[in-house]
């Protein structure tokens, strides 16, 4: 009996989360984003990872000098941000999707520090 309630809890909790659509018919939404955390174990498996991400990877990776200045940016915002990002794990994905022009970000911290970016 107790194995049945269980089923029927997790089977309920599914249904619940998988039919959430905080963005489905909102009267009035102007705009939205998405955001990802990920977190791996190597950082060859984060690039793996990026590589499937077409609608990133497609698009050219910023160069070097605004890599920094939106780190120090970040940085500004957030002073802790980089010990953040290490309480998982030092190779952190994160992702901003959002469907205005030039919002949508891909970071890559290895340790800490910002060291790959994507904008589209």
């Amino acid at each position: 009996m107790k194995k049945i309630v269980l089923s029927l809890l997790v089977v309920s909790i599914l249904a619940v989360t998988a039919g959430a659509n905080p963005i489905h018919d909102v009267p009035g939404l102007i705009s939205y984003s998405e955001t990802q955390s990920l977190y791996f174990d190597s950082e060859e498996n984060a690039l793996r990872w990026i590589q499937t991400q077409g609608d990133f990877y497609g698009s050219q990776e910023m160069p070097e000098g605004q890599r920094r200045l939106v780190e120090s940016m970040v940085i500004n915002m957030i002073p802790s941000l980089p010990d953040l990002v290490r309480l998982h794990s030092d190779f952190c994905i994160m992702i901003e999707r959002s469907p205005t022009v030039g919002a949508s970000t891909l970071q890559l911290y290895v340790r800490g520090s910002l060291t790959r970016l994507w904008i589209y």
